[in-house]
């Protein structure tokens, strides 16, 4: 995933780290998000349409938001699944809307 000014990369990690590469100046060193469980490729993030944010799937059936100023802060916690959470997105008109789909076969 990019940022809506495609000046950063976003990549989940099977080491259970979010990295966002900088995609201007490649030489610094990556922005790293901690706090949710990825056991799989299937867990995938995104940045929020302002590029202020980053959500994530979660292997332990949560989603979880980040701040992209405060990455060493824990990450907002979001429960409501009953299967790992591969995909998730924000609404690109509302920013208070997300939409998860997990193996639990539900989209919420």
């Amino acid at each position: 995933s990019v940022n809506p000014s495609r000046t950063k990369l976003l990549a989940s990690s099977a080491d259970h780290h979010i990295y966002i590469f900088d995609c201007v100046l490649p030489e610094v060193e990556p922005t790293i998000f901690s706090g949710h469980v990825h056991n799989s490729f299937y867990v995938k993030s995104s940045f929020s349409p302002d590029g202020r944010y980053v959500v994530s799937g979660s292997s332990d059936e949560c989603v979880y938001i980040w701040d992209v100023s405060t990455p060493l802060l824990p990450p907002i916690r979001l429960h409501g699944h009953h299967g790992e959470v591969s995909d998730v997105r924000w609404c690109p008109t509302d920013m208070f809307k997300i939409a998860s789909s997990s193996d639990d076969t539900t989209v919420r």
